[in-house]
């Protein structure tokens, strides 16, 4: 019982006196009623659900194959760019880091690394929820002749003995390991690296190279460091962490070697291609300067003018630039031929003038592309998703290339005008020497540009032997693969916290929306934020109330009670002292809310005080209070005297009455067809009179006015009407109209009765203060008296 319960001044409503007029203030109405105690009330739920919300997240953590990210971080090799005229000219805006990473990321790098490592060759345990991969433990391959691709096949091992036992559909039989068998036409090893159960059922399959190459490299992510930095950080995530090692472990050892090899092919083709000019190029030099001579003997020339030695110092220079333009001209060519011809090798081509260029790093992969391609068009249709990625890729790295072979072009002829134009300028001095000496300084040079070329080749044939044999590629390891800094997931620790988190939220998303959702009335603040009709008093929930119908006696302390108790006190500010008889009138907006065992209960609690208490039965269509009691047999009751076949004085039926206590029923009597009809007679005034000369306190227990009007007709005598309400029960739109009912002052004086109150109720939550006052206040009383929580109850009936 709160202190409110005792106020009747409880949010600003006035005193119940007849000579003031004031008003309290009309409420807001609001549907919600929001209370995070109820919410919290719904802790063993909450807790519940999260222990489930655990369980489950072990459950998944236990049927979830784990994913292993690995991660190393490799610092690339500086490489310089052609420092050349024709590359200063271009200007170089191309980002080589970023076509080392699609390098790394190119299903050709894949694929190799594929077939060395064998990955494409798998080996799992297969279980009823998740499957176990046996990578480190199995190895297998298909034994291939003449360099043809496997066929696709699967067959299941068991270990047995010192080799194993092998299933492939109706084939099988006995192997040893690491010894080669046949399954139909294939050749077939398995290597066992670490041992295993020989319980263990092991299923071995093989998928397609190209397959897996591109699922490896679509996987595989490749991310600078930083856009000033050469170090790049790879991951790979897999089932199994030591297969994500060796990949990228793989990839660092792959790429290096391939970038070792590339140089030195590359330094191995110019070798070859100036081998096959030297030899040439040295006889057409023999012939020159033996026909020089033979014209100097037969003109009689022993030398030349100093003006002719100027001439030649000068046009040498420009013929040994004019001879570089040549051979890059000659390469560019070459290339472009090889691009445009399918029918042309990459291993033709030699790259002389162009050393430092990355165009034969990118004639070799589009060599590879173009031979994937081919390759896979003999078993695809043109739709083939990855023979349309291989067209795309072979696209984009030629038209890279075009880019580049146009931007070379495009500067080698700035160039070579520049020194055409030089020649021009040194062969208008040539035209003022004599015929003798123009033609012998001709012949000279045409020597001169044979000689430098000859040069030139000794020289760059010399440099590549050199570069050959000191060919390395320097990649250093920044962060190598390991598996203890192997990120996995699920992670652990962060399923089971979301699960838990899951389990611990839904009970709360449930209160909050059951709280939003829930249009009954389940506290005291819901009803007084609806109306401004007072709440008297707030009643618990009384079980078994048909056995025991009267809870109130003489030595009883229940907490219901003393909650009656607390009423009649507050009632008493409503009626008036000077006056012999006071009419209570307890009604309600519908049936079940508990108004008839009110008025039993309250007019017992007045009868104590010693008071004449009449409790009149005007539920002419249900009573309840006849049946409880046992009178509903009974035919002479309050219907009979509004027929005018009764008087007051035979339908009385006393409950108690002694010394101390009159306590007097008016049953209902026979239920009558028209109750309104005779609530509304002359013999209603004749039972007002007989009540006012011989009672107090009288009580009429009226239907519920929501439904029928006979309550409106009786409360006209009420000094005070109760509208009893119940908690879970009454919805708040009825609330509503009972606010309305005292807009319309349909009923004297009214007052809100909050019944049915449980102490385990909405959510499981200990309504208001009620469970404390029990524990620490009221249920020491329950020893001693009837009706006590804890007490034995009694059958006697008052």
């Amino acid at each position: 019982m709160s202190a409110a319960d005792n106020n009747i001044w409880d949010r600003g409503q006035a005193v119940p006196d007849n000579n003031m007029s004031s008003k309290p203030v009309k409420p807001t109405r609001s549907a919600l009623d929001i209370d995070l105690r109820r919410i919290v009330g719904l802790w063993p739920f909450i807790l519940l659900f999260g222990l489930l919300g655990y369980a489950v997240g072990g459950i998944y953590l236990r049927y979830v194959t784990p994913v292993y990210t690995v991660s190393a971080s490799l610092g690339l090799e500086a490489r310089d760019e052609d420092n050349s005229l024709l590359v200063n000219l271009l200007g170089n805006n191309r980002n080589s880091l970023n076509d080392k990473i699609a390098y790394f990321k190119s299903p050709t790098l894949a694929s190799q690394l594929i077939d060395s490592l064998g990955i494409q060759y798998h080996a799992e345990s297969q279980g009823r929820f998740k499957n176990k991969d046996f990578y480190g433990y199995i190895r297998w391959k298909i034994i291939t002749e003449n360099g043809n691709d496997p066929s696709n096949i699967s067959f299941s091992l068991t270990p047995k003995g010192k080799g194993f036992r092998f299933t492939s559909g109706s084939v099988s039989g006995l192997a040893n390991w690491g010894e080669p068998f046949f399954i139909r036409k294939s050749r077939v090893v398995v290597y066992k690296l670490k041992d295993i159960s020989k319980s263990s059922s092991v299923f071995c399959y093989n998928l397609n190279l190209f397959t897996e190459a591109f699922r490896l490299s679509s996987t595989l992510t490749v991310t600078p460091s930083s856009k000033q930095s050469n170090i790049l950080t790879m991951k790979y995530s897999d089932v199994s962490s030591d297969r994500a090692i060796d990949i990228l472990n793989g990839l660092i050892s792959l790429q290096k070697e391939i970038l070792e090899k590339e140089k030195s092919v590359g330094y191995s083709k110019t070798i070859d291609f100036i081998d096959k000019r030297l030899e040439p190029l040295g006889r057409d030099l023999d012939s020159i300067e033996t026909a020089l001579a033979q014209f100097k003997i037969s003109r009689g020339i022993y030398g030349r003018s100093a003006s002719g030695e100027s001439y030649l110092s000068t046009i040498g220079s420009i013929d040994n630039e004019m001879t570089q333009i040549a051979i890059k001209e000659a390469t560019i060519k070459a290339v472009e031929d090889f691009i445009n011809d399918p029918k042309q090798k990459e291993s033709d081509l030699a790259f002389v003038g162009l050393e430092s260029s990355n165009l034969p790093s990118l004639c070799g992969q589009f060599q590879e592309l173009r031979r994937q391609r081919e390759k896979l068009a003999l078993v695809a249709q043109d739709a083939n998703p990855n023979l349309r990625l291989l067209d795309k890729n072979i696209s984009d790295l030629r038209s890279n290339m075009d880019k580049q072979l146009n931007s070379y072009k495009g500067n080698i002829k700035i160039v070579k005008d520049m020194y055409q134009r030089k020649q021009d300028e040194a062969k208008v001095k040539l035209d003022n020497a004599p015929i003798i000496e123009k033609e012998l300084i001709e012949k000279s040079r045409f020597k001169n540009i044979k000689e430098a070329l000859y040069l030139s080749m000794l020289q760059k044939r010399e440099e590549a032997l050199i570069a050959r044999a000191s060919v390395n590629v320097v990649n250093k390891v920044v962060y190598p693969p390991l598996k203890s800094n192997a990120t996995i997931k699920p992670s652990k620790a962060t399923i089971l916290l979301t699960a838990i988190s899951i389990g611990l939220i839904l009970p709360i998303i449930f209160g909050m929306i059951k709280e939003v959702t829930n249009k009954k009335v389940v506290s005291k603040k819901s009803i007084q934020n609806n109306t401004q009709i007072p709440v008297l008093a707030e009643l618990e929930q009384v079980t078994d109330s048909y056995s025991f119908p009267f809870v109130i006696g003489g030595n009883s302390r229940s907490m219901f009670g003393e909650q009656i108790r607390s009423l009649r006190t507050n009632i008493n500010f409503y009626l008036d002292d000077q006056k012999q008889t006071n009419f209570i009138v307890i009604t309600s907006s519908m049936s079940g809310e508990g108004k008839s065992f009110l008025s039993m209960n309250l007019a017992k609690s007045y009868s104590l005080q010693g008071k004449k208490v009449a409790l009149l039965e005007f539920d002419l269509r249900r009573p309840k209070i006849s049946k409880v009691l046992g009178l509903a047999e009974n035919p002479i009751g309050l219907s009979s005297l509004l027929i005018g076949k009764s008087t007051p004085n035979e339908i009385v039926t006393p409950l108690v009455k002694d010394e101390n206590e009159h306590f007097d029923l008016f049953a209902s009597g026979a239920i009558p067809p028209n109750p309104q009809e005779l609530v509304s007679t002359k013999y209603m005034a004749q039972l007002k009179e007989f009540l006012e000369k011989n009672y107090e306190i009288v009580i009429v227990d009226t239907p519920p006015f929501g439904i029928v009007a006979d309550a409106q007709i009786i409360g006209e005598w009420a000094d005070l009407s109760l509208i009893v309400t119940r908690f879970n029960q009454t919805t708040v739109d009825q609330i509503f109209e009972i606010d309305e009912w005292n807009d319309r002052g349909v009923f004297k004086s009214m007052a809100i009765i909050f019944n049915g109150i449980k102490n385990s109720g909405y959510f499981g939550y200990k309504y208001g203060y009620y469970y404390y006052k029990r524990k620490y206040g009221y249920g020491y009383y329950s020893a001693y008296g009837y009706g006590g929580y804890g007490a034995k109850k009694s059958k006697k009936v008052y």
